[in-house]
């Protein structure tokens, strides 16, 4: 449950009166799981994966002047996402790998870090305790590096070692 619906039920109690609010755990007892769930070469497999990249600075775009003087318009595409299930790649990696082209358009650079938010509600806790009381937050930002090939390659070439990335960074999420 998010900690906003947990905060707001504790209060509700409390203002009614109608039971105890219970003792819940700590953001200090996520903090503990998180470092215990980390390896002896997490740090080792950051500092490897950034090694030599800076952040990504996107090129600066001239203003508008007036939406109002603009004639804007919507476009909306559906964009099939099955289209690569063939080669077994998640859509997140599709995802950032599309991401990455537009990051190193705007930037001028084939060379890009960005930063994927992921969720950690799967971390384990000490003693086994649930984490659906615990008030705070379960998300981590992770960053996702990405080099461009520099010469035209397949689809399943380009997000190959976005996916391999994705699958290491899972064991070092918790950072």
């Amino acid at each position: 449950r998010p900690s906003l619906v947990v905060l707001v039920e504790d209060l509700r109690n409390l203002y009614n009166s109608t039971n105890e609010t219970p003792r819940r755990l700590g953001f200090c007892e996520v903090v503990r799981a998180a470092q215990a769930a980390c390896s002896d070469n997490t740090r080792g497999y950051w500092h490897d994966l950034l090694d030599g990249a800076s952040i990504t600075q996107v090129v600066q775009q001239p203003s508008l002047t007036s939406t109002n003087s603009l004639d804007l318009k919507t476009v909306q595409q559906n964009i099939v996402a099955g289209s690569l299930n063939h080669n077994k790649t998640p859509f997140e990696v599709i995802l950032k790998g599309a991401w990455a082209v537009v990051l190193s358009s705007l930037s001028s650079t084939q060379d890009v870090v960005f930063g994927e938010f992921i969720d950690c509600r799967n971390l384990s806790l000490a003693n086994s305790q649930a984490n659906s009381g615990v008030v705070g937050p379960w998300g981590n930002i992770i960053p996702v590096r990405v080099q461009s090939p520099g010469i035209p390659v397949k689809p399943h070439e380009y997000l190959e070692p976005i996916l391999q990335q994705h699958i290491a960074s899972n064991a070092h999420r918790h950072i």
